[in-house]
């Protein structure tokens, strides 16, 4: 009787050792799994994030790149206008528009509201009333007020909302840099 028991003792022992080893490596592979899900998934964001900046960096290059074209060309429309070469302008108002092609490409662009609310403000204002100011200079009943107004916008935006671009621009290119991404 004794042997009987001594075999059922070695038995549970073997059995308990199994079971406490399988527990063990269960538990490893539950916790290792869990760590290398999450420092992928730190890894996903990081990438994510810089891929967004770099996208980003692109895109308000562009946006400075359009606005600079469009506030020279009013500031040439303009002068025309003031300087006795109103003729030109009235009653043609496909003759001058502006070229928006990457500010109506933003709207689409979920990046867009990345840019810092007080520049996209000022730009999407400055849009809207050089446009009504265009379609007031080629109109019929044209008003040099209108165009003198569209003037001191246009000098606004020049000497302060470009230059906050430009440092926005220069602050995302910095950040890239640091990261060593390649523009």
């Amino acid at each position: 009787m004794s042997a009987i028991k001594d075999k059922l003792s070695i038995s549970d022992n073997k059995n308990r050792e199994f079971w406490i080893s399988h527990l063990i490596i269960l538990a490893g592979t539950i916790i290792g799994v869990y760590l290398a899900a999450s420092a992928g998934l730190k890894v996903a964001v990081q990438f994510e994030l810089i891929k967004s900046d770099r996208d980003s960096y692109y895109m308000r290059s562009a946006l400075l790149d359009e606005l600079k074209d469009n506030t020279d060309t009013i500031k040439t429309w303009g002068t025309e206008y003031r300087t006795g070469k109103a003729r030109k302008f009235i009653g043609k108002p496909d003759d001058f528009k502006l070229d928006t092609y990457v500010w109506t490409t933003m709207q689409d662009n979920a990046g867009t509201f990345e840019i810092p609310s007080e520049i996209l403000t000022k730009i999407r204002r400055y849009y809207r009333d050089v446009n009504s100011g265009l379609s007031k200079m080629t109109s019929r009943n044209a008003a040099a007020d209108d165009v003198d107004l569209m003037l001191k916008q246009t000098k606004v935006i020049q000497e302060n909302t470009l230059p906050l671009l430009e440092s926005d621009i220069h602050q995302l290119k910095k950040r890239l840099d640091d990261l060593d991404i390649p523009l």
